[in-house]
């Protein structure tokens, strides 16, 4: 069993993460409400969260993806794989130094701020 690695305070509900999988606590009432996955691979666990009002952004381990899910109902909105925007911003690097940091490139961490979702990359490059 994973431990848990994430936590997010979404619609008055604690957002609680566990390997590939979302668990929804309830603390006023103190119970356990929806769990869900966030992907088909087990291995896939969540590194990072952020509340964005009606959905949440979550990172997982050794993607360069950023998932969408909506806040009510727990679909999957959207996936942005920011690859490409790395690798533009490592234009300028020596050939074998962005050849490495993209092989190993993945989402570090997830910030948001005055509306705006800042993404942290293992390459260095934030977006």
């Amino acid at each position: 069993s994973a431990p848990m690695s994430c936590l997010c305070v979404v619609d008055d509900n604690l957002w609680c993460s566990r390997g590939n999988q979302i668990h929804i606590v309830r603390p006023k009432e103190l119970t356990l409400g929806k769990s869900f996955s966030v992907h088909d691979d087990t291995s896939k666990h969540v590194v990072a969260m952020v509340n964005a009002g009606f959905a949440v952004y979550i990172a997982l381990t050794n993607s360069s993806e950023v998932r969408l899910f909506h806040s009510k109902t727990h679909q999957q909105l959207a996936k942005v794989d920011v690859r490409q925007d790395v690798k533009n911003m490592l234009s300028g690097c020596n050939e074998i130094v962005r050849q490495h940091k993209l092989a190993k490139l993945r989402v570090t961490c997830l910030r948001l701020s005055a509306q705006l979702l800042w993404i942290g990359s293992s390459a260095g490059v934030v977006l």
